[in-house]
């Protein structure tokens, strides 16, 4: 009774997204990636915004979030009243939202290979008119381990990655001629859907063959400086007031093959992206920690690359002394093992000292930082490691946030840290009523 009682609800919300598309019959702009789709889509929102009329799907790319954004609906609580409300809301929002805008970006992401959280199911809600493909890696990757043949731990992530790419990809192998797709061409996965494509080719990456060539990324504690060739120009794009990984490049290389698309200069995308361009809270963003200490807090969520990336980009920031608060990584099934051992071997090269929260991080990288002789604690919950981390900064520290946010809430460690707790609401994830509650029973 339950699951046709949510197919029923997830139908009716689809059918509505549906008719609300046709009010204004936007051009859509559909993305996914394992990683990177929030980022992308603001680098994509912050170049067209002052040339174009906008929607955009915020932090909504799931079967429900993806309509719901859609029609202009935002869950509260997720109580059944809630979703009462919604069906509701739904009906009315059909009859009296009449907001006019010419283009529609979309996140699209998916958790399973099977409906309603593949791309197959998101597809029936939208067809992109340019279809962007970040990057495949085993996050969220526990319900494709029932496809996985290879038991070699090398060979078994080689084959998930490629099965998440074939699943997420559809999103441009499944375009139209008419259509545009918008490709990192540096993962193996992903290049090899390219003989699957039918409709036109932006590629990114930083493969020679891209048409947005990634040259480099440079990041300091005031900006990060990238460069990118394209037709044997080369360009850079500044952000200043954050600490970037490389792999924002590739969310700015997408937004770039994006307004290329739309008749936008680059130079003017360039100058919008700049101007118009920031960080979610927990996503990077740079914060004054007690005792002279600086927070790189990237406590909203966390997958293998990412975090890989933020610890090699740690040492070139200048601080005195390195320091990693990592939590798990969630729900990517069989290779929790190793894709935690491999954040341990990074963080072991590149911090002074580790702090580790969640069974994961206890089960599998503490071990490997031990062996190593590494400055390392392990704690249970968010609020006795912030208590442990208080007592041994110092002032011109850099201290990195890491986690993935299922029932760890790093944020909590990152309020206690800050020297002005009072800017949390403004400068920290996961705020309101519904999360304050989720953290108070952590």
């Amino acid at each position: 009774m339950k699951k046709r009682l949510t197919w029923f609800f997830l139908n009716y919300i689809r059918v509505a997204a549906k008719l609300q598309l046709l009010k204004n019959r936007p051009l859509i702009i559909g993305l996914t990636g394992s990683a990177g789709k929030t980022s992308t889509q603001h680098a994509i929102v912050a170049a067209l915004l002052p040339e174009r009329t906008l929607h955009y799907t915020y932090n909504a790319n799931s079967e429900t979030g993806l309509p719901l954004s859609i029609l202009g609906i935002k869950p509260k609580n997720f109580s059944l009243l809630d979703w009462l409300r919604i069906g509701i809301e739904t009906i009315w929002n059909l009859l009296t939202n009449w907001r006019r805008y010419d283009l529609l970006i979309a996140e699209m992401g998916i958790d399973s290979p099977l409906p309603p959280k593949n791309m197959e199911y998101l597809l029936s809600i939208l067809t992109p008119n340019i279809g962007i493909m970040l990057n495949a890696a085993p996050m969220h990757s526990e319900p494709f381990d029932f496809l996985v043949t290879h038991t070699d731990p090398t060979k078994r992530r080689e084959q998930l990655i490629r099965l998440i790419a074939e699943e997420k990809g559809k999103i441009v192998t499944t375009l139209p001629k008419s259509a545009t797709a918008i490709v990192n061409v540096d993962q193996t996965a992903l290049r090899e859907l390219l003989p699957n494509i039918q409709a036109s080719l932006i590629s990114f990456g930083e493969n020679n063959t891209a048409g947005i060539r990634i040259v480099s990324s440079k990041p300091t504690l005031t900006k990060t400086t990238f460069t990118f060739l394209v037709n044997t120009k080369s360009y850079t794009l500044t952000i200043n007031g954050y600490a970037l990984a490389h792999h924002y490049a590739y969310s700015f290389a997408a937004a770039l093959g994006t307004a290329i698309k739309l008749d936008v200069p680059i130079e003017k995308a360039i100058h919008n992206i700049e101007t118009h361009f920031t960080v979610e809270p927990g996503r990077s963003t740079l914060i004054q920690g007690v005792h002279g200490a600086t927070i790189l807090d990237s406590s909203y969520n966390s997958s293998t690359k990412p975090t890989v990336e933020m610890l090699e980009m740690l040492p070139k920031l200048g601080g005195k002394r390195c320091i990693a608060l990592l939590g798990d990584i969630r729900e990517i099934g069989s290779m929790t093992e190793s894709e935690h051992t491999l954040v341990a071997k990074t963080a072991a090269k590149e911090c002074d000292i580790v702090i580790l929260v969640g069974p994961e991080m206890k089960k599998y990288a503490l071990p490997y930082l031990e062996k190593k002789k590494i400055h390392v604690q392990w704690f249970a919950t968010a609020r006795e490691a912030a208590k442990y981390i208080e007592s041994i900064l110092k002032s011109g520290d850099i201290l990195l946030v890491k986690s993935s946010q299922n029932t760890l809430f790093l944020e909590i460690a990152v309020e206690k840290l800050m020297e002005n707790p009072n800017d949390a609401e403004k400068l920290l994830c996961r705020r309101g009523p519904f999360w304050n509650q989720k953290r108070a029973q952590v």
